[in-house]
């Protein structure tokens, strides 16, 4: 039951987000040991909207549904007072890339300072629409753990 009402008010937090049976993460697999830069695919069982985007996110959850990718930006006084901010610069520095296809090269992995193992990361995939909105609270969702030696998937699972 606690687990329920802990859901429950995430979600009522504008952080809603349930795993999406449409989006499937192909490459790496879950929990796959990878070295930076590497290839994350997918694959969509329905087309996107029209005009639409994935929005993939390393490290950060996404923002609420109907939102925008700049909703991210809200609370970095540094964007807040750059001309132009959130721009493309911003989005990479911060873990956010958008694209059309079902596959992205993620560039690099910015370290992690928590509780969590340092190697453990993970990655979601949302679907924006032609106006730049997330589409639901469905994406995919993928923990991956980074080494640091570069270029590509070592194993997967």
């Amino acid at each position: 039951m606690l687990l329920v009402s802990g859901c429950s008010q995430f979600a009522g937090a504008g952080l809603a987000f349930r795993d999406d049976p449409v989006v499937r993460i192909t490459t790496p697999t879950h929990r796959a040991r990878v070295r930076a830069p590497f290839t994350l695919r997918w694959r969509a069982l329905r087309p996107l909207p029209r005009g639409g985007r994935y929005e993939i996110l390393v490290d950060r959850a996404p923002q609420p549904p109907g939102a925008r990718p700049d909703r991210l930006a809200h609370g970095d006084d540094a964007c807040r007072h750059t001309p132009g901010c959130p721009d493309a610069t911003w989005y990479a520095a911060h873990g956010v890339f958008l694209t059309r296809g079902t596959l992205f090269d993620v560039p690099f992995v910015a370290p992690i300072r928590d509780e969590r193992s340092s190697t453990l990361h993970d990655a979601t995939i949302v679907v924006l629409d032609g106006t730049g909105r997330r589409v639901g609270e469905a994406g995919a969702f993928l923990e991956f753990h980074l080494v640091a030696e570069p270029n590509g998937i070592i194993e997967s699972g």
